[in-house]
């Protein structure tokens, strides 16, 4: 899976032509949780992770740009504090993805060289192992399959100035990211999807 993404990114470039692409290069962090679709909704707290790639901006027209990324990114959740075996614990679980978002972008031009921009999209991410891994207050580690692959939507606003862009981007898993359980009843209802808030600095390396 991680050669078919890798294969997918260079196909997009290769079929581009060299006008008016520019590469940046982007790091930022990434606030991820995981909330239920369906039946009852609870949602985790959030954990902060790092994130970094690198970004290909081809302009299609004056307005629009056409923006696919190669990312490595952290995602995962915290549960709060609750009665599990009899212990009153927390959880952290974490997880790095290699993660492809292809998105649009509308800008709306603000002077020669600073723009601001919506974006929208999709993406597809193939976590890095086989597993995640939970840490529990009581000083035990659980390992857990992964839910992966995994593909979403992506949204987000930022501003672009001259060679820099800060940006805010919001996306919103389909796939369930794992399944839960209830150990007193056996309830494996509880399907887990992965969503996640990215604050990042990108910088551009080559182009126009």
């Amino acid at each position: 899976m991680n050669r078919f993404l890798t294969s997918l990114v260079l196909v997009i470039i290769c079929n581009l032509s060299y006008s008016q692409i520019a590469i940046d290069l982007k790091a930022g962090t990434n606030a991820s949780t995981v909330n239920n679709y369906f039946g009852k909704f609870t949602p985790h707290n959030y954990v902060v992770l790092p994130l970094i790639g690198v970004v290909l901006r081809k302009q299609i027209s004056t307005k629009w740009d056409f923006v696919p990324e190669l990312l490595f990114n952290g995602e995962g959740y915290i549960k709060p504090a609750s009665d599990f075996n009899g212990q009153n614990t927390n959880i952290k679980s974490t997880g790095y993805y290699l993660n492809i978002p292809i998105n649009f972008r509308y800008n709306i031009k603000l002077s020669d060289s600073n723009k601001l921009f919506i974006a929208a999209g999709i993406y597809g991410s193939k976590s890095t192992s086989n597993k995640y891994y939970s840490y529990s207050s009581t000083g035990g580690i659980i390992a857990i399959p992964s839910r992966s692959p995994d593909v979403g939507f992506n949204i987000g606003i930022g501003l672009r100035m001259n060679k820099a862009t800060i940006a805010l981007n919001y996306s919103l898993g389909v796939l369930y990211w794992y399944q839960s359980y209830n150990p007193y009843s056996y309830d494996y209802s509880l399907k887990q999807y992965n969503r996640y808030l990215s604050l990042y600095f990108a910088w551009q390396l080559w182009g126009k």
